[in-house]
């Protein structure tokens, strides 16, 4: 199950795969209006979890069968099904499908552990550029984060959250194409906002526990690719 889900960060972050490997680029500097936060809030239930996210004006959302991907504009045939701005994908996992040591919490940082099983793992790491997981407390829970670029064309951070109260981990994934990158960090007050899980509500101490800026890995394609 880890490595399904974090795949499937992948995966939904990409839309399909790009029609040419990843060519780096400097910023643009593009000239978007800030994000606006609304009072309408998502919910998603699964299992007798209940996810709840604030939904930005105007942004598209669907669910999944693990949470909820919310969009400012996902991608179309057109663009041939690249994402065009931000995208979050929240989601949980039951702690169960993690080692004992993580369960148990015995060797540190739990969320952390998790993170760097799967920042480890050679089938995820196969087509993307990812950097050291950055353990830090959120609310007093266990929490981290790394970040990554791909062959996809995105740049993502990870952010990962042990709930003990649901035995779940938490995760929040934002992306953007590469040459919006610098649109992900001062765009996570809006985004996390509200964001809970049954009837834990997460503040926004984050922002302070988050490098800024966010120095993004670059993704290289294999020779030939």
């Amino acid at each position: 199950m880890i490595l399904i889900m974090a795949v499937f960060i992948l995966l939904i972050s990409a839309c399909q795969p790009a029609v040419a490997p990843l060519t780096p680029t400097v910023d643009q500097g593009f000239n978007t209006p800030p994000i606006q936060s609304t009072d309408e809030t998502i919910t998603f239930e699964n299992n007798g979890i209940t996810l709840t996210v604030k939904r930005p004006d105007n942004w598209e959302y669907f669910s999944t069968e693990y949470g909820i991907v919310i969009g400012e504009q996902f991608g179309s045939v057109a663009t041939e099904g690249q994402l065009q701005g931000l995208m979050t994908y929240v989601f949980t996992t039951p702690l169960e499908d993690y080692t004992a040591d993580v369960i148990a919490g015995s060797r540190g940082n739990r969320a952390k552990l998790i993170l760097d099983q799967i920042t480890a793992d050679p089938v995820y790491t196969a087509n993307i550029a990812v950097s050291d997981t950055i353990p830090f407390n959120w609310d007093g829970y266990d929490a981290s984060y790394y970040l990554l670029s791909g062959d996809d064309g995105n740049a993502t951070i990870v952010i990962g959250v042990v709930i003990p109260e649901v035995n779940s981990l938490l995760s929040t994934s934002i992306s953007a194409p590469y040459e919006q990158r610098d649109r992900i960090r001062p765009s996570l007050g809006v985004l996390l906002e509200g964001l809970a899980i049954n009837n834990v509500r997460l503040s926004d101490m984050i922002l302070d526990q988050i490098a800024d800026p966010l120095v993004f890995p670059v993704f290289n394609s294999p020779q030939g690719r």
